[in-house]
């Protein structure tokens, strides 16, 4: 098997595991209640992985001519704060990010909470060689993650009652419910901030990669 046919081999895995994945959300998903699936980062982070992974495989049989480079950035940048708010709350206390009683890790828990990132995260590292725009993908990052929590914030919390905690209710994570105004303020100042120095570790790593190795893949 040639370099290309690799690529696309691997492409195609990525983009139909994502693909897979994404239409759960309508044939096997709860839509209750206000928002459905998409009260959650993690599936905002699976839309954004399923674009992008499909715009990267007809790239590689060149349909796709533009290199999205700041939308495979914010991507990246979605899926790594998933994977770490997702794992360090986790491990402190499962309950803390989980709305049910039911703490295992299912086969769609893995694959969306690192699996899933770490292929896409392979794609624009070693084979696309993306994060050539900082600022589209700082101001995608930045512009995508003041969405959810404006959507959270003033379209979901507002109409859900579930779960409830010591302060308020209807926050798709349970811990934010137990945080007043102030300290959900502070929790997504921090994030926003560790986002932008996410993404700057990216673009070093990035920046080494390409130093190193052969021209980038189609």
């Amino acid at each position: 098997m040639t370099s290309q046919q690799s690529v696309k081999a691997f492409r195609f895995l990525v983009a139909g595991l994502a693909v897979y994945w994404f239409s759960w959300l309508f044939w096997g998903g709860s839509w209750e209640p206000f928002g459905g699936p998409f009260r959650f980062l993690t599936n905002w982070a699976l839309t954004l992985s399923t674009i992008s992974s499909l715009l990267l495989l007809g790239r590689s049989f060149g349909v796709v001519e533009g290199r999205n480079d700041g939308l495979i950035g914010l991507t990246a940048v979605v899926n790594g704060m998933v994977v770490m708010l997702y794992w360090r709350l986790y491990l402190a206390d499962p309950f803390l990010v989980s709305p049910t009683e039911d703490t295992s890790i299912t086969a769609q828990g893995w694959y969306l909470h690192l699996v899933g990132p770490a292929l896409q995260w392979i794609d624009a590292l070693f084979i696309h060689r993306s994060f050539r725009k900082p600022l589209e993908s700082a101001t995608l990052s930045v512009i995508t993650l003041l969405g959810y929590i404006g959507w959270i914030e003033w379209g979901v919390s507002p109409r859900v009652n579930f779960p409830a905690g010591k302060v308020s209710a209807g926050f798709p994570y349970p811990f934010l419910n137990d945080l007043t105004l102030d300290g959900r303020l502070t929790f997504y100042a921090t994030n926003l901030i560790m986002a932008l120095i996410l993404l700057g570790i990216f673009f070093g790593l990035a920046w080494i990669i390409r130093s190193l190795l052969e021209k980038e893949a189609p």
